[in-house]
């Protein structure tokens, strides 16, 4: 892997004045975008990265984290975590750092690793709480080491610079239905925080451990966090549809008093609202705002909230993007019709750019009414490999309502 840092940046143009409105009488907010590169360099020997996403520490400025794991041979075989830091709100980062090693569990050949890792601050204890899949492995096995999953968590303490052990979140036995939580997990999740502290994060899990049969159910958990544990406390609809692998990956967020889920499917992505995070309208299918389908399935969306919008970045067909797996890339952000649940269409700009690896696994970090970071890396199949692959880990800034700084770009 090459050490030494390198970083790009890339300005996008075809910025307009910062508050137009849609029909509607919705406001409308432009922004100005940055690409920058955390990490390149591929090594076939040393694997690639993946799964990266970004998170935010509190302070003046803020500190940004990416997390990042190492993928070897294999589907889904993880490695070891890493993070990379930035002290100038993502405009330079260091090298990236172990902070968790795939491990024996103590069982005969069983290993461990987390991964899907998203971190997220939490504001009330201090702390740096990200939330994962913890794969468990049949080392025997190098083609499909899987054996299952855990809803698995760590925690970075700023104070002391430091990352605390993997941890597994204790659940009840069964759901709702009677039925048992087999293989849950956090990974690829975006939670919301509440101003008490307590924390609306979304799960998905099966009932049953049928051989090839993965239909995921996606719950919110209520849950609290003293700056060490996370504690289930209750959860909430069973949400899923009799297709595919069911709903998985869900991310939530809360915009004017309301909570919005949005949620994986294999062939497309779902999206519904609730009043209280735990109970939510039927879903509905993602579109624009003219209603044709949005066009993005088989990966995750995340949310962007800002105090006078709110945003979905995603990967979606119907892009000159044929040639990337599952169509994930470009990675897009529009912003989204609270009422209808749409995009507006026009409002879609292209966050990082499609060369032909998919970016579908990405983080989100609302660091400030100023400032969004999106965070991605570039990821190919071993046998997709080519020489001018060089498996970039980007970051993407979104800087709001600034148009001093976007005159002296355009000048």
């Amino acid at each position: 892997m090459v050490n030494k840092l390198i970083v790009s940046v890339i300005i996008f143009a075809g910025i307009t004045a910062c508050h137009r409105v849609h029909e509607g009488g919705q406001k409308k907010l432009d922004f100005e975008l940055e690409l920058k590169t955390v990490q390149k360099g591929y090594n076939a020997e040393d694997s690639m990265w993946t799964q990266a996403y970004v998170g935010m520490i509190a302070g003046n400025p803020a500190t940004l984290k990416v997390t990042m794991s190492k993928l070897g041979q294999g589907v889904d075989n993880y490695g070891n975590l890493y993070a990379s830091t930035s002290e100038d709100l993502g405009s330079t980062w260091d090298s990236p750092k172990l902070i968790a090693q795939r491990s024996f569990t103590g069982e005969g050949g069983i290993e461990q690793a987390l991964s899907d890792v998203f971190p997220s601050w939490h504001a009330k204890s201090e702390k740096l709480l990200a939330t994962g899949k913890l794969f468990l492995y049949d080392s025997s096995n190098e083609e499909d080491p899987e054996i299952g999953r855990r809803a698995g968590y760590l925690v970075y303490n700023p104070e002391n610079d430091r990352w605390g052990d993997v941890k597994i979140l204790e659940l009840p036995e069964f759901d709702h239905s009677g039925a048992p939580i087999i293989n849950p997990t956090l990974g690829c999740i975006q939670r919301y925080d509440m101003a008490n502290g307590d924390i609306l994060l979304p799960m998905n899990y099966v009932r049953d451990e049928l051989e090839g049969k993965e239909d995921n159910i996606t719950t919110v958990l209520y849950c609290s966090f003293d700056g060490e544990n996370l504690t289930y406390i209750k959860h909430g609809d069973e949400i899923t549809i009799p297709s595919g692998r069911g709903l998985y990956e869900g991310s939530i967020a809360h915009y004017n008093d309301e909570y919005f889920l949005t949620l994986r499917a294999n062939g497309s992505a779902y999206v519904t609202k609730s009043k209280d995070g735990l109970e939510f309208q039927p879903i509905k299918e993602w579109t624009f705002n003219d209603g044709t389908v949005l066009g993005s399935y088989n990966t995750q969306q995340h949310w962007v909230t800002h105090s006078e919008g709110l945003f979905l970045v995603y990967t979606r067909r119907g892009a000159n993007n044929d040639n990337v797996m599952r169509h994930r890339a470009p990675l897009f952000i529009g912003q989204v019709d609270p009422e209808n649940l749409s995009v507006h269409k026009e409002t879609e700009k292209e966050l990082m750019p499609n060369r032909g690896a998919r970016l579908g696994n990405f983080g989100v970090a609302n660091v400030n009414q100023d400032l969004t970071v999106v965070s991605a890396a570039e990821r190919l199949s071993p046998n997709q490999v080519t020489a001018e692959f060089d498996n970039t880990v980007y970051v993407s800034k979104i800087l709001w309502n600034q148009p001093n700084r976007l005159m002296k770009t355009q000048k």
